[in-house]
């Protein structure tokens, strides 16, 4: 890849640092508890969508350590174990690029079943090692709706995502 650089010396390419900015707002809007009927800690995991999204389109924007870095984050900020959304937003990196070439040419509503079926395994993992951790199962419900609070969010964010992307395109 060529780099070209602006007059100032500055990389050209600095824009391709908007994906990776999704993940810390990403983080922020999963942490802050807005109450759903009775389930105020229910939030949609915006911050594996934006990791699904761009894994599929553009993983070389967010890579591994970034996904790692931000998921200790996000678990610091959301009193969960230290690691658990780390390990687990690098698992879901690493399957959606993995089937990235199958992904990549299918319709919209093919990709958001797929991400539905990666979000479903993730909330899975999830509760199972919370459940460990703590020796006892963790409510299922609460876990039903936040992956369904998040499957029905992929829309918003791979239309908001997609437009950065055909941006980027066009620009590079």
């Amino acid at each position: 890849m060529r780099y070209r650089f602006s007059e100032s010396g500055l990389l050209s390419e600095s824009v391709f640092i908007l994906p990776g900015l999704f993940l810390p707002v990403g983080i922020l809007l999963s942490t802050t508890y807005f109450p759903l009927y009775g389930f105020a800690e229910v939030m949609p995991q915006l911050v594996a969508l934006f990791v699904g999204y761009w894994s599929l389109c553009w993983p070389r924007l967010i890579p591994s350590w970034l996904v790692l870095v931000m998921g200790l984050w996000l678990d610091v900020l959301s009193g969960l174990p230290v690691g658990v959304n780390a390990l687990l937003l690098v698992g879901l990196r690493m399957l959606v690029v993995s089937q990235r070439r199958l992904l990549s040419r299918e319709p919209f509503l093919s990709v958001w079943l797929a991400m539905a079926a990666a979000l479903l395994l993730y909330h899975l993992l999830q509760w199972l090692v919370l459940s460990g951790l703590n020796r006892f199962p963790y409510p299922v419900l609460p876990v039903v709706v936040q992956w369904l609070l998040t499957v029905l969010c992929y829309p918003c964010i791979h239309a908001m995502s997609d437009r950065l992307y055909r941006a980027l395109l066009k620009r590079f």
